[in-house]
Protein backbone atom coordinates (compact mmCIF):
# COMPACT_ATOMS: atom_id res chain seq x y z
CA UNK A 1 0.00 0.00 0.00
CA UNK A 2 1.56 3.45 -0.87
CA UNK A 3 0.89 5.73 1.33
CA UNK A 4 -0.67 9.38 0.37
CA UNK A 5 1.77 11.55 1.19
CA UNK A 6 4.17 9.22 -1.66
CA UNK A 7 1.50 8.71 -3.62
CA UNK A 8 1.01 12.34 -4.01
CA UNK A 9 5.06 12.60 -4.88
CA UNK A 10 4.02 10.14 -7.85
CA UNK A 11 1.75 12.47 -8.92
CA UNK A 12 3.08 15.16 -8.82
CA UNK A 13 5.69 13.99 -11.08
CA UNK A 14 3.25 12.08 -13.09
CA UNK A 15 4.24 8.57 -12.69
CA UNK A 16 0.51 6.93 -12.53
CA UNK A 17 -2.05 6.22 -14.69
CA UNK A 18 -5.82 5.85 -13.90
CA UNK A 19 -5.35 2.44 -13.39
CA UNK A 20 -2.19 2.86 -10.70
CA UNK A 21 -4.66 5.52 -9.35
CA UNK A 22 -7.42 2.98 -8.82
CA UNK A 23 -4.86 0.48 -7.36
CA UNK A 24 -3.72 2.85 -4.59
CA UNK A 25 -7.48 4.42 -3.98
CA UNK A 26 -7.86 0.53 -3.35
CA UNK A 27 -4.81 0.17 -1.29
CA UNK A 28 -6.16 2.90 1.00
CA UNK A 29 -9.32 1.66 1.66
CA UNK A 30 -8.11 -1.99 2.69
CA UNK A 31 -5.48 0.08 4.95
CA UNK A 32 -8.39 1.91 7.16
CA UNK A 33 -8.22 5.42 5.62
CA UNK A 34 -11.51 6.71 4.92
CA UNK A 35 -12.30 8.77 1.91
CA UNK A 36 -15.62 8.91 0.19
CA UNK A 37 -13.72 10.02 -3.21
CA UNK A 38 -11.55 6.80 -2.84
CA UNK A 39 -14.08 4.57 -2.60
CA UNK A 40 -15.86 5.95 -5.62
CA UNK A 41 -12.44 5.80 -7.29
CA UNK A 42 -11.54 2.40 -6.19
CA UNK A 43 -14.72 0.79 -8.03
CA UNK A 44 -14.07 2.77 -11.47
CA UNK A 45 -12.84 -0.15 -14.08
CA UNK A 46 -9.98 1.10 -16.72
CA UNK A 47 -10.27 4.71 -15.77
CA UNK A 48 -8.87 7.19 -18.25
CA UNK A 49 -6.32 9.53 -16.35
CA UNK A 50 -8.46 12.82 -16.91
CA UNK A 51 -11.42 10.92 -15.65
CA UNK A 52 -9.37 9.54 -12.38
CA UNK A 53 -7.02 12.30 -11.60
CA UNK A 54 -9.79 14.82 -10.34
CA UNK A 55 -10.41 12.06 -8.06
CA UNK A 56 -7.11 10.78 -7.22
CA UNK A 57 -6.85 14.76 -5.93
CA UNK A 58 -10.12 14.95 -4.22
CA UNK A 59 -9.34 12.13 -1.98
CA UNK A 60 -5.74 13.07 -1.58
CA UNK A 61 -7.33 16.37 0.09
CA UNK A 62 -9.61 14.22 1.99
CA UNK A 63 -6.77 12.56 3.61
CA UNK A 64 -5.28 16.13 3.94
CA UNK A 65 -2.60 15.34 1.88
CA UNK A 66 -1.13 18.00 -0.61
CA UNK A 67 0.11 17.14 -3.72
CA UNK A 68 4.07 18.63 -3.45
CA UNK A 69 6.14 20.36 -5.86
CA UNK A 70 8.06 18.65 -8.23
CA UNK A 71 11.12 19.79 -6.35
CA UNK A 72 9.78 18.45 -2.93
CA UNK A 73 8.24 15.18 -4.67
CA UNK A 74 11.88 14.26 -6.45
CA UNK A 75 13.27 13.52 -3.01
CA UNK A 76 10.20 11.41 -1.33
CA UNK A 77 10.18 9.39 -4.29
CA UNK A 78 13.89 9.01 -4.72
CA UNK A 79 13.96 7.61 -0.86
CA UNK A 80 11.29 5.24 -1.44
CA UNK A 81 12.88 3.64 -4.89
CA UNK A 82 16.34 3.52 -3.11
CA UNK A 83 14.77 1.82 0.11
CA UNK A 84 13.54 -0.78 -2.74
CA UNK A 85 16.98 -1.78 -4.00
CA UNK A 86 18.26 -1.67 -0.47
CA UNK A 87 15.72 -4.00 0.43
CA UNK A 88 16.03 -6.34 -1.93
CA UNK A 89 12.71 -6.08 -3.47
CA UNK A 90 14.03 -4.53 -6.95
CA UNK A 91 17.65 -4.97 -8.64
CA UNK A 92 20.06 -2.53 -8.24
CA UNK A 93 20.34 -2.35 -12.32
CA UNK A 94 16.40 -2.25 -12.23
CA UNK A 95 15.95 0.26 -9.30
CA UNK A 96 18.70 2.44 -10.54
CA UNK A 97 16.89 1.98 -14.14
CA UNK A 98 13.98 3.45 -12.99
CA UNK A 99 15.27 6.01 -10.61
CA UNK A 100 17.01 7.37 -14.53
CA UNK A 101 13.69 7.09 -16.29
CA UNK A 102 11.33 8.27 -14.33
CA UNK A 103 12.75 10.80 -11.71
CA UNK A 104 16.38 11.59 -13.59
CA UNK A 105 15.19 12.84 -16.57
CA UNK A 106 11.46 14.33 -15.12
CA UNK A 107 14.07 16.54 -13.09
CA UNK A 108 16.19 17.81 -15.45
CA UNK A 109 13.82 18.16 -17.90
CA UNK A 110 11.60 20.33 -15.51
CA UNK A 111 14.71 22.15 -14.97
CA UNK A 112 16.10 20.87 -11.60
CA UNK A 113 19.85 22.68 -11.13
CA UNK A 114 20.63 20.13 -8.89
CA UNK A 115 21.85 16.41 -9.18
CA UNK A 116 18.83 14.29 -8.32
CA UNK A 117 20.69 12.20 -6.37
CA UNK A 118 22.62 14.67 -4.33
CA UNK A 119 19.61 15.30 -2.54
CA UNK A 120 19.86 12.10 -0.14
CA UNK A 121 23.01 10.55 -0.96
CA UNK A 122 22.58 8.58 -3.42
CA UNK A 123 26.16 7.18 -3.62
CA UNK A 124 26.15 5.53 -0.68
CA UNK A 125 23.59 2.94 -1.23
CA UNK A 126 25.77 -0.12 -1.06
CA UNK A 127 26.96 1.02 2.43
CA UNK A 128 23.38 1.44 3.62
CA UNK A 129 22.75 -2.39 2.10
CA UNK A 130 25.56 -3.19 3.69
CA UNK A 131 24.87 -1.72 7.45
CA UNK A 132 21.71 -3.37 7.29
CA UNK A 133 22.97 -6.81 6.95
CA UNK A 134 25.60 -6.26 9.94
CA UNK A 135 28.98 -4.96 8.49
Amino acid sequence: MMKPEIAAAHHSLRLLTGDDMVDIATGWLSSGYDSTTASILAGEKNPNLSDAQPMFEQALAELNTAVPTQDDAIPLVLIEYLKRIVSGAVTPFDGMRAIDQEIYHAAWTEGCEEYVGAVIGAEHIFEFRERGRGA
